[in-house]
């Protein structure tokens, strides 16, 4: 999990990064050196449009922790899928937890878009498909083999 911390600036409208662990310089191809006491804004220059910043803000003002599920940041140097939980410290500052679940969205795509061609192929092909599942004991029938068959279910 990689860590940042930041401290509210101009009203908590950006935040100066004050620390992060190692994780955050590995996930994010950075260095803690260059960070620490930089903008979040310059540092990460999607990071408004990822959503993060408004969380930022609002945990800053409410003190109320928040997740922002799993959301694409995009920039010119960095691009991936992160889950982030965002508290505020009782000096104020704003603490990001956050997670790297690139890998799992991709998988998930790729799954989604097979089952999509899967579902295109049953659905609009002329030869009825069968399949049996022999460990859940389950039969499937696309369309075209229940018609003929006149099977339901």
């Amino acid at each position: 999990m990689g860590v940042a911390v930041y401290q509210p600036v101009d009203e908590g409208r950006d935040f100066l990064f004050v620390d992060i662990n190692p994780h955050v310089e590995m996930m994010d191809s950075v260095c803690r050196s260059d960070l620490v006491g930089r903008l979040v804004t310059e540092v990460f220059p999607g990071v408004e449009e990822f959503g993060l910043l408004d969380v930022m803000r609002r945990v800053w003002k409410t003190g109320k922790t928040e997740e922002l599920p799993a959301t694409e940041y995009r920039d010119e140097r960095i691009h991936g899928w992160r889950v982030n939980r965002v508290y505020r410290t009782s000096n104020g500052y704003v603490v990001a937890v956050y997670e790297d679940v690139t890998e799992r969205m991709e998988m998930e795509r790729a799954l989604q878009s097979s089952e999509g061609r899967y579902r295109h192929l049953t659905e609009s092909s002329l030869d009825g498909i069968w399949e049996w599942d022999l460990q859940a004991n389950q039969l499937y029938l696309s369309p075209k083999v229940e018609g003929t068959a006149g099977l339901s279910g």
